[in-house]
Protein backbone atom coordinates (compact mmCIF):
# COMPACT_ATOMS: atom_id res chain seq x y z
CA UNK A 1 0.00 0.00 0.00
CA UNK A 2 1.36 3.46 -1.17
CA UNK A 3 1.50 6.31 1.05
CA UNK A 4 0.48 8.84 -1.58
CA UNK A 5 -2.51 10.82 -2.14
CA UNK A 6 -4.09 10.69 -5.48
CA UNK A 7 -4.75 14.13 -6.75
CA UNK A 8 -4.87 15.14 -10.83
CA UNK A 9 -4.18 11.67 -11.23
CA UNK A 10 -1.21 12.02 -9.52
CA UNK A 11 0.12 10.37 -6.55
CA UNK A 12 1.23 13.18 -4.22
CA UNK A 13 3.18 11.79 -0.53
CA UNK A 14 1.74 15.19 0.83
CA UNK A 15 -1.32 17.51 0.39
CA UNK A 16 -2.42 20.67 2.20
CA UNK A 17 -5.79 20.27 4.08
CA UNK A 18 -8.27 22.83 5.07
CA UNK A 19 -8.71 21.67 8.03
CA UNK A 20 -4.72 20.91 9.57
CA UNK A 21 -5.57 18.40 12.16
CA UNK A 22 -8.25 16.21 10.66
CA UNK A 23 -7.83 13.03 8.24
CA UNK A 24 -8.82 13.93 4.66
CA UNK A 25 -12.30 14.06 3.25
CA UNK A 26 -13.53 13.76 7.02
CA UNK A 27 -16.86 16.37 7.68
CA UNK A 28 -15.61 19.43 9.14
CA UNK A 29 -18.35 21.73 10.49
CA UNK A 30 -17.71 25.39 11.71
CA UNK A 31 -19.59 28.48 13.36
CA UNK A 32 -19.98 31.78 10.30
CA UNK A 33 -20.47 35.12 11.78
CA UNK A 34 -23.80 36.08 9.95
CA UNK A 35 -22.78 40.00 10.93
CA UNK A 36 -19.80 39.56 8.88
CA UNK A 37 -20.64 39.44 5.03
CA UNK A 38 -17.14 37.28 4.67
CA UNK A 39 -16.55 35.67 7.92
CA UNK A 40 -14.28 32.95 8.61
CA UNK A 41 -15.71 29.90 10.12
CA UNK A 42 -15.09 30.10 14.28
CA UNK A 43 -14.55 26.45 16.05
CA UNK A 44 -14.02 24.50 13.13
CA UNK A 45 -14.84 20.94 14.44
CA UNK A 46 -14.04 17.76 13.05
CA UNK A 47 -17.21 16.11 12.86
CA UNK A 48 -17.00 12.40 11.48
CA UNK A 49 -19.59 10.31 11.75
CA UNK A 50 -21.33 11.79 14.78
CA UNK A 51 -20.13 14.82 17.55
CA UNK A 52 -21.71 16.78 20.54
CA UNK A 53 -20.22 20.67 20.50
CA UNK A 54 -20.77 23.36 22.33
CA UNK A 55 -20.99 26.92 21.05
CA UNK A 56 -20.72 29.89 22.55
CA UNK A 57 -21.71 32.48 19.99
CA UNK A 58 -24.86 32.69 17.00
CA UNK A 59 -24.19 32.09 13.40
CA UNK A 60 -24.88 29.45 10.64
CA UNK A 61 -23.55 26.22 10.66
CA UNK A 62 -21.36 25.52 7.34
CA UNK A 63 -20.23 21.86 6.55
CA UNK A 64 -17.36 20.50 4.15
CA UNK A 65 -15.43 17.58 3.66
CA UNK A 66 -12.05 18.26 4.18
CA UNK A 67 -9.64 18.61 1.07
CA UNK A 68 -6.94 20.77 -0.59
CA UNK A 69 -8.17 24.02 -1.14
CA UNK A 70 -7.93 22.76 -5.02
CA UNK A 71 -9.38 19.27 -4.43
CA UNK A 72 -12.71 19.98 -4.33
CA UNK A 73 -12.79 19.81 -8.69
CA UNK A 74 -13.63 16.47 -8.74
CA UNK A 75 -15.41 15.45 -5.51
CA UNK A 76 -19.39 14.63 -5.78
CA UNK A 77 -22.78 13.55 -3.91
CA UNK A 78 -24.00 14.83 -1.16
CA UNK A 79 -23.83 14.51 2.88
CA UNK A 80 -27.08 14.30 5.24
CA UNK A 81 -26.38 16.50 8.41
CA UNK A 82 -28.47 16.38 11.55
CA UNK A 83 -28.23 19.00 13.65
CA UNK A 84 -29.95 19.09 17.18
CA UNK A 85 -29.96 22.24 19.25
CA UNK A 86 -30.00 22.78 22.60
CA UNK A 87 -30.25 26.15 24.31
CA UNK A 88 -28.58 26.28 28.57
CA UNK A 89 -30.42 28.50 30.81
Amino acid sequence: ISNCYVSGGTCRSRIILRHKTAKRLRLICGIKDDDVEESILLDNFDIGLEKEICVNHSGSLVCYANDAYTGYWNNQGQIDVSVNVYVSL
